[in-house]
């Protein structure tokens, strides 16, 4: 689904304020995947980091960056019910209704099914959205942007 300029601010500020609603009852997991490694971390209702980790990133197929992502989650997973589930941020065309990671120059990768993987592997809810989508959404909740939307 393509959005136009002007829907695009409301639509990550409601799966901003979805986001938040939930986390008041437990924790979640949040990673960023970038050209060469991944960062993720557990957190708080509050948003304090508990625990945190950083890799480096395996581009030699799609099955290893899956791999690669997937272990990182595996590293930091806290061994408690209360994880409600794991957002992915990510460089390139993401398609957060299907979970795909359409395509990334950086990555040099199409079409990678990224949150159905995490999904099944790990049974929590996952979201995936491009990088630049969710540092809105931070900032908007969370930083220089707070209380103006």
């Amino acid at each position: 689904m393509r959005h136009s300029v002007s829907d695009r601010p409301s639509e990550l500020a409601y799966r901003g304020k979805w986001c938040r609603e939930r986390l008041m009852s437990g924790t979640v997991i949040a990673m960023d995947v970038g050209g060469t490694n991944i960062r993720a971390a557990v957190l708080d209702q509050r948003m304090r980091i508990l625990v945190r980790t950083q890799r480096l990133l395996d581009k030699s197929s799609p099955t290893a960056l899956l791999t690669c992502i997937g272990s990182c989650v595996a590293d930091i997973l806290p061994d408690s019910e209360r994880t409600l589930g794991i957002g992915v941020a990510m460089k390139g065309f993401v398609d957060h209704e299907q979970g795909i990671m359409v395509s990334s120059i950086s990555l040099g990768m199409e079409n990678l099914p990224v949150r159905a993987f995490l999904s099944q592997r790990f049974g929590l809810l996952t979201a995936i959205d491009n990088d630049v989508h969710t540092a809105t959404i931070g900032e908007i909740y969370y930083g220089a942007g707070r209380n103006c939307c």
